[in-house]
């Protein structure tokens, strides 16, 4: 997938807080809506006001976060965003602070994703990671950065061919804050991370109790198991348990052995209006004479990758026999 080649003039955007600007922009890659006339954020100041221009190929203001949003990735695809940052009148300090990902976020945990600043990689890993990382809080310049100077921000991103086949349909963001300080305010020695304080991404809640939903059985009785449609016959129902007649196993992606046995799944937990149910915690996959047990941590609504069963003595994976669901506690309904 290559970068829309958009002709687009330069974007001036303006705030500021008490002398200090907080802005942001989108930078998309696939749908996006883009912004073409100049957007002004102003607040009452004290300090004067610092402006900041963005250029890039395709940008757009979403709930003043500067954001790349992910969206209609094929695996295998490779490319990079860049935006151009400056300061428009007088020399100033520029910080960036991403926003925290979703605990739950498939795509940003497969993504393979650099963060680069003016030439020099601050950041690499998922693309869920690296947002964490960067949470705290940034400096994008150093020293002072001159009036239309501009500092370049980067971010390569890779999908894996190896990646889920759901993945293509998923959706993922990078987003950040800019802040802006005129250098003439404060000595370089008195500089500190206005960001400082504010914490990182904290951990996602965990479950009050992780409590068993119910038993997929016979399921060497369907093989192969394929990805599941629309058509919920294709759905695995859960047919034992608290959740029996209420609950189905939603099969994003599996595995099938010779054409004709499946020994690895991954699905999403949804009701019989194919609404997502409650949290996964733990799930067990059975197949032969062992049971392959899996934990979540934070829980989530899907497995976010194919679990399979445990080889056999003989070194193979055996087919699915029965699949478990542990789910939280307090959403179970």
């Amino acid at each position: 997938m290559s970068r829309d080649s958009l002709e687009l003039s330069r974007r001036r955007l303006l705030a500021t807080v008490g002398g200090i600007g907080a802005v942001g922009a989108t930078a998309g890659v696939g749908t996006g809506a883009y912004f073409t006339d100049r957007k002004r954020f102003t607040n009452a100041i004290t300090a004067g006001a610092v402006e900041i221009d963005f250029d890039c190929d395709s940008c757009s203001v979403v709930d003043d976060r500067l954001t790349f949003a992910f969206d209609g990735i094929d695996r295998g695809t490779t490319d990079s965003i860049a935006v151009d940052l400056a300061v428009g009148t007088n020399p100033a300090r520029l910080w960036l602070r991403t926003d925290c990902p979703p605990a739950f976020d498939p795509l940003g945990d497969a993504l393979t994703v650099e963060f680069d600043v003016a030439g020099e990689t601050v950041a690499d890993g998922s693309l869920s990671s690296v947002a964490r990382s960067v949470a705290s809080g940034i400096r994008l310049d150093d020293g002072c950065l001159e009036p239309e100077t501009p500092v370049e921000i980067e971010l390569a991103w890779e999908l894996s061919e190896t990646a889920p086949e759901h993945l293509a349909g998923e959706t993922a963001a990078f987003s950040a804050e800019l802040v802006a300080e005129q250098c003439r305010h404060v000595d370089e020695a008195d500089v500190s991370n206005p960001f400082a304080g504010q914490g990182s991404c904290e951990d996602a809640p965990g479950c009050p109790a992780c409590v068993p939903l119910g038993k997929a059985d016979d399921l060497d009785e369907r093989m192969p198991i394929e990805p599941s449609t629309a058509d919920p016959a294709t759905w695995l129902p859960i047919d034992e348990g608290p959740g029996s007649g209420e609950y189905f196993l939603f099969v994003q992606d599996a595995e099938i052995k010779d054409g004709a046995e499946t020994t690895a799944i991954q699905f999403e937990l949804v009701d019989g209006d194919g609404n997502p149910g409650p949290q996964l915690c733990a799930v067990r996959i059975k197949g032969g004479p062992n049971t392959n047990e899996i934990e979540f941590e934070p829980p989530r609504a899907s497995t976010g990758a194919l679990l399979s069963t445990l080889e056999n003595p003989g070194g193979r994976l055996p087919a699915i026999s029965n699949v478990e669901v542990d789910v939280c506690a307090d959403e179970v309904r």
